[in-house]
């Protein structure tokens, strides 16, 4: 799965490695969306982003200058990046486990 990018004020900016932390924020963020009220809702979602992006773009840029129809969007595309990426290493750790309990290394 190719990295997602932002196309923001000319530039593209692509979602850098995932750190191990971010997957607790995320799973933070998605446990407590429902609480949310609309303003919170998309300014949350751009706060996300900008912590996906590790800062290489803040979320009062993507208020700023980000369309208010690509901001859900874009979150998406960086969260099921993020989600895809961490199952597929979880079945490649799997496998490993399961090749060593065969005795095959």
């Amino acid at each position: 799965m190719d990295k997602p990018s932002i196309k923001l004020n000319g530039r593209t900016i692509e979602m850098p490695e995932p750190k191990a932390k971010l997957w607790r924020v995320f799973a933070e963020f998605e446990g407590g969306k429902k609480d949310l009220t609309a303003d919170q809702y998309v300014e949350q979602h751009c706060r996300m982003i900008s912590v996906m992006y590790e800062g290489a773009v803040t979320a009062e840029e993507l208020l700023e200058c980000m369309a208010l129809s690509e901001v859900i969007p874009a979150y998406k595309v960086a969260s099921t990046f993020l989600t895809a990426m961490l199952y597929s290493k979880l079945e490649e750790l799997e496998k490993k486990e399961e090749s060593v309990g065969d005795g095959v290394i």
